[in-house]
């Protein structure tokens, strides 16, 4: 088995049917994953990264983005303007400490999401920590040194030979997620 780590969207969308950027303050992104003040004009930041990273997540639980709409100036409206439908209205069984963090994450103003990747890291981990014996999926242990021996090395490769994704995490660093 080969594996590969893919990364995708870099967040250098741009609008339909342009070739180029007309200048620098031009909107470039994927509207679905756009904070609202990068929409406004300010620019990207820690903050509007963990923006998208809310986006994501809420996919991840929900199977769908948390604004959609076929007209991409609705769905950058709705990121500015609407409230964002609790995740855990699609999924009964989503963890109140996983809504409270993939909520905050969503918060219109920056000054109210997380600090840093870290600081999710560490509400990640504190999370975890609550579900104690709670099925956890495909999730290793995890473990107090990231994957430095040689049966860790072992147990994720056994994990991806049967799973299409594993999701490592490590408090010290955010997490990492391998796809076959």
């Amino acid at each position: 088995f080969r594996y590969f780590v893919k990364l995708l969207d870099f967040g250098l969308a741009r609008p339909r049917g342009e070739t180029y950027l007309p200048n620098e303050s031009s909107l470039a992104g994927t509207v679905f994953y756009l904070a609202p003040e990068l929409i406004a004009g300010q620019p990207a930041d820690i903050g509007s990264d963990l923006y998208a990273l809310g986006v994501t997540l809420y996919e991840m639980v929900t199977g769908r983005v948390p604004f959609s709409n076929f007209d991409e100036q609705n769905v950058l409206s709705q990121h500015l303007e609407e409230q964002v439908a609790p995740p855990g209205n699609s999924r009964s069984d989503l963890p109140p400490a996983l809504e409270t963090i993939i909520l905050r994450l969503l918060e219109k103003d920056p000054k109210d999401r997380f600090a840093s990747a870290r600081d999710v890291c560490y509400a990640l981990g504190q999370a975890t920590l609550k579900l104690g014996s709670v099925a956890r999926g495909n999730l290793p242990q995890i473990p107090t040194d990231f994957i430095r021996n040689e049966n860790e090395i072992k147990q994720v490769i056994q994990l991806l030979e049967s799973d299409q994704l594993v999701t490592l995490l490590n408090h010290d660093a955010f997490s990492l997620a391998l796809a076959v």
